[in-house]
């Protein structure tokens, strides 16, 4: 009987053994399987960073690859007169549309024309006025008689570019 009991004692610690060494295990690789959890969870932070902050910098790249500075056109232009005549000579630079605008201020009387006025045909061809061109402006009066003498009366000349409100060219006459 001693023998029987102490094979049922030594069979139920095999089995208490076995049980044991089993929840050993199962909390092994329950460690296991959370450490690699957070491995994961690291990694995705890593990759969603990463993809965030190179989406940002392609944005950044096309956004900013825009220029939002107007052009501004360069002129060198040359104003004489001639009589009654006021003559614009374009010297270099851009050409300018025909809708610019020429503002003329004769003895305070004020007078606003555009480019395409005073091109000859040949040249509002292109609708620009370019290198070599000139304006000849002829509906002004820039003397005026007192008594036997010609007095020139005092004015001022102005092209602007509507398009970015910006003064191209200002001169006294």
């Amino acid at each position: 009987m001693n023998r029987e009991i102490i094979s049922q004692l030594s069979s139920m610690r095999h089995n208490i053994g076995s049980v044991w060494m089993g929840k050993r295990i199962k909390r092994k690789s329950l460690k296991k399987k959370r450490s690699l959890e957070a491995v994961s969870e690291v990694l995705e932070t890593i990759i969603l960073l990463g993809m965030t902050v190179s989406f940002f910098s392609i944005l950044y790249l096309f956004v900013f690859s825009f220029s939002f500075a107007p052009v501004i056109p360069t002129v060198q232009v040359l104003a004489t007169t001639s009589g009654d005549n006021i003559i614009l000579y374009h010297q270099g630079g851009d050409p300018l549309p025909t809708g610019t605008a020429i503002l003329l201020t004769i003895d305070d009387v004020p007078y606003t024309r555009t480019i395409g006025d005073y091109l000859d045909d040949t040249s509002k061809i292109n609708s620009q006025w370019n290198m070599g061109e000139r304006l000849v402006i002829d509906d002004v009066k820039l003397y005026e008689k007192q008594g036997n003498n010609l007095i020139k009366l005092p004015g001022q000349i102005k092209i602007i570019d509507k398009a970015n409100n910006i003064m191209i060219f200002y001169g006294n006459i």
